[in-house]
């Protein structure tokens, strides 16, 4: 008898690790951020236009994850602030000269970028000082011109010719009607 249970114990003291490996829970950790793609409609906005964009992390492999937290920042929040769901608005760029601005989503340590485009503020009004004139042939008389923003803001920084957005001077000498 006690050959017979020295068998069996043997086999018992094999077999009891391999049946706990094969039925025990497994974890796996999941793919790590390999890279971070940005997306978005336009590559341009105009002063109050917005856009949300989209920012997907992929494993190695290129396959998209979920169920990342992203964290965005916009290299210029004043020309293009950027919301916490990725939402871009373009403000006041100043100057008359598009400027582009860099938006970027960080998820788990990687960074993807985009650059975006936002277009100067329009001009709503042009206005001219003094508004009548009253020369005679030879006499001149410095004008005033104030560029008015559709934000209600006087614009500076416009280019343009002299003459056609700053100073001029109005010189007499037509003919009268």
């Amino acid at each position: 008898m006690r050959l017979l249970l020295r068998p069996v114990s043997c086999v018992l003291a094999v077999a009891t690790p391999l049946l706990a490996g094969c039925g025990g829970e497994r974890t796996t950790e999941p793919p790590a951020v390999a890279r971070v793609t940005v997306t978005a409609a336009v590559t341009a906005l105009q002063f109050g236009e917005a856009v949300t964009l989209v920012a997907t992390p992929r494993a190695e492999d290129g396959t998209p994850l979920t169920g990342r937290t992203v964290r965005w920042s916009s290299a210029n929040e004043a020309v293009a602030p950027v919301t916490t769901g990725g939402t871009v608005t373009a403000g006041a760029v100043r100057g008359g000269t598009p400027e582009t601005v860099t938006i970027t989503a960080t998820i788990e340590g990687v960074a993807g970028t985009v650059a975006r485009t936002v277009a100067p503020v329009p001009v709503a009004a042009l206005t001219i000082a003094p508004r009548t004139l009253s020369l005679q042939p030879g006499q001149a008389q410095p004008l005033t011109v104030a560029l008015r923003e559709d934000t209600g803001g006087a614009h500076t920084g416009r280019p343009g010719k002299r003459g056609a957005w700053g100073p001029a001077v109005a010189t007499g000498g037509g003919q009268r009607a």
